[in-house]
């Protein structure tokens, strides 16, 4: 059988729900020269018989079950090794496509060869697929110069509806795909924009599902780890320095001019300045589970004093220099504002912190070891 020119995967957990508007609006697109790839992450509900079931009457499925929940990254970055088209999307087992979704999105990515990622204006419905309004997005995120587009994807939070995006698939390999920690996909889409422009169709050809449960509405941003590991929530869990860690990688990852990297590098400083409250007190909780007193009440930092913090500086250095250090600092740091020509060879600095190894991919987790069902993760389906 010959390769199809879109894989689009659908990673599962527990979706019999809403799996049947799912999958009818996959394989019901115009565009079909199509493989559907479903990683199940081990679900006990009815999800493998409908897939099953849709496997008989359809031959562009294919189908892997995981035989235990080893967490959301692992089971959707599984999917990228298994995929033979030229293009690649991530689906979500709750979310409906329009029939002109891949034909649109397909067609932008063959005409504009800066294009990396393509989707389509977003209409967010509830449970019962009425309409709740229109995803916002004014991000530059298809400027023409990486340091452009990294400013706009890591600067503050957004949807990331990108995520399930049509890209390129040999770019995507390039990255460090979903990292085992909460918003991974904002890292990523981050990283995807340093390789190109993220455009978009000026149609409403996707509909995001938008209900009560949902994992960003059920957990915060510390306890949500157990759906993207399969394993129980870490000690004194640090997502701000996770995300900024992920930014960083990316950003090393990148094949970019050291002109160009320096300015991208610069461009993290808004994200510091706007997460200073998260870093700070992270880092406090860190310190107090490094030094044994993890079982006592961490005492929270005044109002006052962390709105006068200044941010974690984020500087760049010559490579003969030693690794910079992103750290609270003592004293209101300035931005990257030397010439360029002054950091020839900058590259991004790794993150050091107290007792910290950041979150890597998700790795596998004995059965049910803390992992939670969730319908819905930020990215998708907690699958």
């Amino acid at each position: 059988m010959s390769a199809p020119l879109v894989t689009v995967a659908l990673p599962v957990y527990n979706a019999q729900e809403f799996l049947t508007p799912a999958v009818e609006s996959l394989l019901g697109q115009t565009m079909g020269d199509l493989e559907l790839v479903i990683t199940d992450n081990a679900s006990t509900d009815a999800t493998e018989d409908m897939v099953r079931a849709w496997m008989r009457e359809d031959d562009r499925i294919r189908y892997d079950r995981a035989p235990v929940n080893r967490g959301l990254a692992w089971n959707w970055n599984r999917a990228v090794p298994m995929a033979r088209g030229r293009y690649f999307k991530w689906a979500a087992a709750d979310d409906m496509h329009l029939p002109g979704y891949l034909e649109a999105t397909v067609g932008l990515l063959e005409e504009d060869p800066t294009a990396v990622l393509a989707h389509c204006r977003t209409m967010d419905v509830d449970e019962n697929g009425q309409f709740l309004g229109l995803v916002p997005n004014g991000l530059a995120m298809d400027a023409a110069t990486p340091h452009e587009r990294f400013h706009a994807l890591t600067h503050k939070g957004w949807p990331c509806v990108q995520i399930f995006g049509l890209m390129r698939l040999d770019v995507l390999r390039m990255t460090g795909l979903h990292g085992a920690y909460p918003r991974s996909d904002r890292a990523l889409l981050a990283e995807m924009g340093l390789h190109g422009r993220l455009v978009e169709v000026p149609e409403v050809l996707f509909h995001r599902r938008e209900y009560s449960g949902r994992t960003t509405r059920a957990t915060d941003l510390r306890t949500r780890y157990p759906v993207f590991t399969g394993g129980p929530v870490p000690p004194a869990p640090m997502p701000h320095w996770d995300l900024l860690e992920g930014f960083l990688a990316g950003l090393r990852r990148a094949p970019l001019p050291a002109a160009e990297r320096a300015r991208c590098l610069a461009a993290l400083s808004d994200y510091t300045q706007v997460s200073t409250r998260g870093l700070l007190r992270e880092l406090q909780r860190r310190t107090f589970h490094v030094a044994g007193l993890s079982g006592r009440s961490t005492p929270k930092a005044p109002a006052v004093a962390l709105a006068a913090a200044p941010a974690p500086a984020v500087v760049a250095a010559p490579v003969a220099a030693a690794p910079v250090a992103v750290v609270p600092a003592p004293a209101p740091a300035s931005p990257v504002s030397a010439p360029v020509a002054a950091v020839p060879q900058a590259t991004a600095p790794a993150i050091k912190v107290p007792g910290h190894a950041p979150a890597g991919l998700g790795g596998p987790a004995t059965a049910g070891a803390g992992v939670l069902t969730p319908s819905r993760s930020e990215t998708a389906g907690a699958a």
